[in-house]
C-alpha cells in the first residue's frame, strides 16, 4: 500500500537568523520575540504563508501548531471517541493563536498563494516558512541560503512537543 509521512514544523533562513542575532525558538514566547525582532529589522517578511487558497493556512498553521494543542494522538484518540470536542479548549486554542500571526504575515497575504509563499521563502524575503518535510527537497535546489528547521513552539518551557 503506497503511503507518505511527513512532519509539520518551521523551515527557516539561517543566514537571516545569524544576521538578526536571533536563536531558534522553542516557546510561543521566544517565538514573537524573533518575530517581533524581525519585523521591526524590516529586511525580511517574518512569516511567508498566504491565505488565498484558504488550505495553506489550515495545514501549514493548525495542523503545524495545533497537535501542542490538544497532546497530538492522546487528543484525536479522545476526540473520536467522543471524549472531546472540536469546540474544546484544546482545539480552538490553536486558531487564536493563527490569529495572532497575522502583523507577521507579509503585505498582501490575502491574496498570497502557496507558491507565492514558496517563492517569498526561497527567494530570501521571508525569514520563516510554516511547513514541513515534503518542502526540503525543493527548497534545497531553489535556495540560494542556508536554511534550517525548528518544531512547533511550545506553550511553554517544559512543555512536551507534539509533531
Amino acid at each position: 500500500v503506497p503511503m507518505a509521512s511527513v512532519i509539520h514544523g518551521f523551515i527557516y533562513n539561517k543566514d537571516a537568523f545569524d544576521k538578526l542575532g536571533l536563536k531558534v525558538p522553542t516557546t510561543n514566547e521566544e517565538f514573537y520575540a524573533a518575530l517581533d525582532k524581525i519585523k521591526a529589522d524590516g529586511t525580511y517578511i517574518p512569516m511567508a504563508m498566504g491565505t488565498k487558497d484558504l488550505w495553506e493556512a489550515a495545514t501549514m498553521g493548525y495542523q503545524n501548531i495545533g497537535p501542542n494543542y490538544w497532546k497530538g494522538e492522546e487528543g484525536r484518540q479522545a476526540l473520536i471517541k467522543g471524549e472531546q470536542k472540536l469546540t474544546d479548549a484544546d482545539w480552538v486554542e490553536p486558531y487564536k493563536e493563527l490569529a495572532k500571526w497575522k502583523p507577521y504575515l507579509g503585505d498582501g497575504f490575502e491574496a498570497q498563494t502557496y507558491p507565492d509563499s514558496q517563492n517569498l521563502f526561497t527567494l530570501g524575503r521571508a525569514a520563516i516558512y510554516p511547513a514541513g518535510s515534503w518542502e526540503i527537497g525543493l527548497f534545497n535546489t531553489q535556495a540560494q541560503f542556508k536554511m534550517g528547521a525548528f518544531p512547533p513552539p511550545v506553550q511553554k518551557a517544559g512543555d512536551t512537543c507534539y509533531i
